[in-house]
């Protein structure tokens, strides 16, 4: 499972960039900077690079930022176990560090899925914002929003419920080693 979600994370950046790249040469001088609650542009600017490439530069730094979490959850949790916050809290830090990296799994699948979800949308908002820019849509369709945002709740709340159940399995076999 993780092999094939850092496959489609990796794929998801590469297409953001070559969406952004191929499209950039397509752009007039001004491009929409910000879309109000609407869809509507209620900002415009130059198509520099900068004004271009912002989005893909996101796009790239949230996934590693999420999927950084992991490992710096795991040494929070070493030196500084008040400022993490992860269910049956009290449970992880009784576990060993191979049965707590087995147990933060579930923790892992969620910001790799969350990572996927965000540069859908951002890849959706490049492809949209060309396409207002030059002409084609008036507006950015929002109601992706409308469908990204349960999306990411479910996500997360599944997750969590995942997390507190490896969690206690762990713990369980701990339980049942100690007999």
């Amino acid at each position: 499972m993780r092999t094939l979600l850092v496959a489609l994370l990796l794929a998801s950046i590469a297409a953001i960039w070559i969406a952004a790249f191929s499209l950039h040469s397509t752009l007039p001088e001004k491009i929409p900077l910000h879309f109000d609650f609407s869809g509507t542009p209620d900002r415009w600017g130059p198509s520099s690079f900068g004004n271009w490439f912002l989005i893909p530069i996101i796009a790239t730094a949230i996934p590693a930022l999420l999927v950084g979490i992991v490992p710096l959850t795991n040494v929070l949790l070493n030196r500084c176990p008040s400022i993490v916050n992860v269910p049956r809290k009290e449970k992880l830090l009784m576990l060993g560090l191979d049965a707590r990296a087995r147990a933060l799994v579930p923790l892992s699948t969620m910001m790799l899925s969350l990572s996927i979800l965000i540069l859908w949308m951002m890849l959706y908002i490049i492809i949209g914002t060309s396409r207002v820019a030059l002409g084609t849509w008036a507006t950015l369709p929002i109601w992706p929003v409308f469908v990204q945002i349960p999306a990411l709740l479910g996500l997360v709340l599944w997750n969590h419920w995942k997390l507190a159940r490896a969690i206690d399995g762990e713990f369980l076999l701990i339980q049942l080693d100690r007999r």
